[in-house]
């Protein structure tokens, strides 16, 4: 995959050998070397997203939680119309206890799509996280109506009924 750096080629080809060459140097613990590829692909916009997702989960995975947020947010900047990004980015929020960068990234989220289980579902957490029961139970039925999976519902549910009882 190396070689194949210095084969002819168009740009965004290059980018693309560079990505998968840093995941594989990433994955077997050449982190500099895995980094100085992903440099070489993000150039191309088509890379952007892919790497900041990347640089994200090794952040996280090192229990660098602010540094995973910095790459969510990149992600964020770079396809503000998709949810996923701003999914992920409430997601670490939560776990780094920045519950108002969460509650942004879902209002987000419910903007670009208002009828996603998973935007309704990061609302249950969120309300979960502050010990808002109420909240929980209205996101909880805005999850169902959504068409939300019934077994996660049901553990929510047990949660809920845990912080709303004494």
């Amino acid at each position: 995959l190396r070689a194949s750096l210095g084969e002819p080629g168009f740009e965004i080809e290059t980018a693309e050998r560079a990505f998968h060459l840093g995941r594989i140097l990433i994955a077997r613990g050449r982190l500099q070397e895995g980094e100085t590829q992903l440099v070489r692909s993000a150039k191309r916009p088509e890379f952007g997203l892919a790497v900041a997702s990347l640089r994200a989960g090794l952040a996280e995975a090192r229990g660098d939680l602010r540094g995973a947020l910095e790459q969510w947010r990149t992600a964020r900047s770079l396809r503000p119309a998709e949810a996923a990004p701003c999914l992920e980015f409430a997601r670490v929020a939560r776990a780094a206890n920045e519950l108002g960068l969460a509650q942004e990234a879902l209002s987000w989220a419910r903007v670009l799509t208002p009828n996603d289980p998973r935007v309704h579902a990061g609302f249950v957490e969120l309300a979960l996280a502050r010990g808002d029961w109420r909240a929980a139970e209205t996101a909880l039925a805005a999850y169902e109506r959504a068409g939300g999976e019934g077994s996660w519902a049901a553990e929510e549910r047990r949660k809920i009924a845990e912080i709303r009882a004494p």
